[in-house]
Parts: structure tokens; sequence; C-alpha cells
């Protein structure tokens, strides 16, 4: 959130690691957290596979919710 002055890709490589290190730490809820935060903030983040993975991941009871809209198409 403090990087604003990134570029779009920068910023989906920041949090796909951020997210990726935080569930590899068990930290699911931090990673939780993080997708919320910036998600919006991101165009493509909830379009992409690699996120949604990373998504579901850190909380696998809303995932499905989540993403309905995409696996309706």
């Amino acid at each position: 959130a403090t990087q604003s002055g990134l570029r779009s890709e920068a910023r989906e490589y920041l949090l796909m690691a951020a997210m990726a290190g935080s569930i590899a730490a068990h930290e699911k809820e931090r990673a939780l957290e993080l997708w919320n935060a910036q998600a919006a903030e991101i165009p493509r983040v909830a379009a992409s596979p690699a996120f949604r993975l990373l998504r579901c991941h850190a909380e696998t009871a809303g995932c499905a919710a989540a993403f309905r809209a995409y696996a309706e198409r």
C-alpha cells in the first residue's frame, strides 16, 4: 500500500510474493488481509489464476463464492 508509485506489474509481483510468503509461513490470515487490501487496487489480480490459487490457499471456505463470477464464464 505504501508503494503507490510502482507500476502495476511490480505491485502484482510484490503482492504475489507477500501472499506466498505468508502462506508458506502458515500466516494465512495475513495473506487474506493482503488480498483484501490490494485486490481491488490492482485490476488484473482477481482474474489471474495464480492469484486465485493463492487466495484459495489463504482461506478455502470462501473461495468458491469469491470466484463464482469467473467460474460461470
